[in-house]
């Protein structure tokens, strides 16, 4: 609850309440001669939604944003049989069984997924073994994102604000139809020109947009999502990182037309 209390210029009392939309613990006390409502914006007209999404080989977490604070959807058990070499005739046993409870468990959590009331919006963090094959396995109805590599524990999501803001920074960027056309382009590029493109991830701020796996590089202004449903999915998904550089006729045309009114310049001083 926000509370607001002061006096008018006229010694009137003013009392104001206000609810916001994300159910908040956090306590904060200002005294001033106007009243501070910065601290109120990111909390007033919430209109978010979305899950997500935490899993390694021993856990798996799944809450999803509703009524203003993260709903526990699921809580499953990996229970997987760890690989090694050992074993001599029963190596390919012991590799098969090791396989099988990867398989399993996977298909747990894509069936949890299925259960969501509203499959939009996911995001899908933890370990790049577990996440890498939830993506390669899920429905493309299922509107399911790779958050990419974190450890987390049952107490990450307690962190509202931080997921929040992921949530939201994600609906924002969510242009389907826009990032079809650069899944496009970049698909192209890499069969045709990949001069264009780039690979170092310390270079992202000269791209024109890029795709990362690394969750440090979302809050990006070119950054843009790589949604399992698209068609381009299964060939843009192996890159950590690639960027889509400025087209170099775009630099060399902006200079030729500065040139040029230089040039107009120069000549209407001559014959003034």
């Amino acid at each position: 609850m926000f509370i607001f209390v002061g006096i008018t210029e006229y010694k009137e009392e003013i009392i104001e309440y206000i609810e916001p939309d994300v159910k908040l613990d956090i306590f904060k006390y200002s005294c001033a001669n106007k009243f501070i409502t910065e601290h109120c914006a990111n909390y007033i007209d919430v209109n978010i939604c979305g899950t997500l999404v935490f899993a390694n080989g021993n856990d798996c977490y799944g809450y999803q944003f509703s009524g203003g604070v993260f709903v526990k959807k699921f809580a499953l058990n990996g229970n997987l049989v760890k690989r090694h070499n050992k074993g001599g005739y029963s190596a390919n046993r012991f590799a098969r069984i090791a396989e099988e409870s990867r398989h399993v468990y996977v298909t747990r959590i894509i069936d949890r997924l299925k259960d969501l009331s509203d499959a939009r919006n996911i995001w899908m963090y933890g370990s790049d073994e577990i996440v890498n094959m939830v993506m390669a396995q899920c429905p493309s109805h299922i509107m399911l994102n790779n958050g990419g590599f974190l450890q987390f524990n049952a107490g990450t999501i307690q962190n509202t604000k931080y997921w929040i803001g992921k949530l939201s920074a994600a609906m924002s960027a969510a242009d389907s139809s826009s990032h079809n056309k650069k899944y496009k382009e970049i698909a192209e590029l890499l069969s045709t020109n990949v001069d264009q493109l780039d690979f170092d991830p310390e270079n992202r701020s000269t791209m024109k947009y890029f795709l990362s796996k690394t969750s440090a590089h979302f809050d990006d202004i070119n950054y843009i999502p790589l949604a399992s449903s698209s068609e381009w999915y299964s060939q843009l998904v192996m890159f950590d990182y690639i960027g889509v550089k400025f087209y170099a006729y775009d630099i060399d045309t902006a200079e030729n037309e500065a040139a040029d009114e230089m040039d107009g310049l120069l000549y209407d001083f001559e014959h003034a």
